[in-house]
């Protein structure tokens, strides 16, 4: 039997019956060190000097974990799982990526996670690009509206800061925004502009334009920072809703979408579909 106890300061001690082999395998492994006080064999409490005992020591009888060594085994095994889920991420097979590219004619190379979240938002009418910032949302959203334009408009809803970067972003997929802004009469004629499917509109805008939203044909909408209609009773968020029901295919993207309590996801979730959560009622 050999035991193996992780002991804070020595390191991984080594504890087995006296045998000429068994000494001689201990003495081969890297960085071992003699304890004269406690008489052991000590490794590194690293994953190679664990793993490198383990093996040394394995012909020699039954490897016994002390509860400590169990411990600090398991922790070794979990950071290794999630090194190995990250390395498989990182180097996940290009044909995931280079299908999504053509199929959906991005101007871009993706990364793994937009390809996936691509794959599965079109396969929805509604979808939640649940992101943090930077991990690139707005290509995501657009490359599903695209894909199921059918030739009619895509409501764009975010808030006035970003709404530049739509634009940008549109044009580098070759399409062409417009902003509704300005007065009413100058907001009517962006809304009317045939030129432009790509409609962008902040969330000011919505309440007191909601009558010549409605009855505009739209194929998608989309909320920028959903948690705008986190507040239910808002009037904002009635609006969206509104015209939501009334909308085919929808989305979301947030990075955070429990702003300050649970219940800010309900407007979102009711947003996307009445029935994903299970119940309509607040």
């Amino acid at each position: 039997m050999v035991v193996f106890d992780a002991v804070e300061g020595l390191g991984i001690v080594l504890r087995f019956r006296y045998d000429p082999l068994a000494l001689a395998a201990v003495k081969a492994l890297p960085e071992r060190k003699w304890n004269p006080d406690r008489k052991v064999w000590t490794v590194p409490a690293t994953p190679d000097g664990f793993r490198g005992a383990f093996q040394a020591l394995k012909p020699f009888g039954e490897a016994v974990l002390t509860p400590s060594a169990k411990a600090l085994w398991e922790e070794f095994k979990a950071e290794a799982e999630k090194r190995a889920e990250a390395k498989a991420m990182k180097e996940a097979p290009d044909s995931i990526i280079e299908t999504v590219m053509a199929a959906f004619d991005l101007p871009i190379r993706p990364y793994l996670h937009q390809a996936r979240d691509i794959m599965a938002g079109c396969a929805l009418p509604y979808w939640g690009h649940l992101l943090e910032m930077g991990l690139g949302k707005t290509m995501c959203a657009i490359a599903i509206a695209r894909q199921r334009r059918n030739g009619a408009d895509v409501l764009v809803i975010a808030p006035k800061s970003v709404m530049p970067a739509w634009c940008r972003e549109l044009e580098r997929f070759g399409e062409v925004p417009i902003r509704l802004k300005g007065p009413c009469e100058e907001r009517l004629e962006a809304l009317n502009n045939r030129c432009a499917p790509w409609k962008i509109l902040n969330y000011e805008y919505v309440s007191p334009f909601a009558e010549e939203l409605a009855a505009h044909k739209w194929n998608e909408m989309i909320l920028d920072e959903s948690t705008r209609i986190k507040n239910r009773t808002a009037a904002v968020t009635r609006a969206v809703l509104s015209l939501a029901s009334i909308v085919p295919n929808r989305q979301i993207l947030t990075g955070t979408p429990v702003a300050n309590k649970p219940l800010d996801v309900w407007p979102q979730m009711l947003f996307l579909s009445p029935t994903v959560l299970g119940f309509s009622n607040y």
